[in-house]
């Protein structure tokens, strides 16, 4: 089992759940999304505050989580984005459809 096998550190401690699982997940977690966290910083009509001058405060916080992670910030190109706008990729479609039938079926349910 690769999540029993703790991963230490030069140090002797280990980070977080280092194990050969986590060394091969969490480093294909962060580049599969790390594209879309453009889009937290895009234009949102209405704001209050401009989330584009959030970037540079957000980045120098989560780049050296990143990096005592013993990850790396990949170098991807943003997502296509627009969730906000309501454009959304076919399989969200899906998703969005399942959610709307649950509602549906079940009227005044809270979870």
């Amino acid at each position: 089992d690769l999540r029993a096998t703790p991963i230490p550190h030069d140090d002797g401690r280990l980070l977080g759940e280092s194990t050969m699982f986590y060394a091969i997940i969490l480093p294909l977690y962060n580049e599969l999304n790390w594209p879309y966290l453009d889009e937290l910083f895009r234009p949102v009509e209405g704001s209050v505050v401009d989330p584009a001058s959030l970037r540079a405060g957000v980045l120098d916080r989560v780049t050296p989580v990143v990096a005592e992670a013993t990850l790396v910030v990949p170098e991807v190109t943003p997502a296509r984005g627009g969730g906000r706008q309501g454009l959304h990729t076919e399989e969200m479609g899906y998703l969005l459809a399942e959610m709307q039938h649950l509602h549906r079926s079940h009227p005044g349910v809270s979870w």
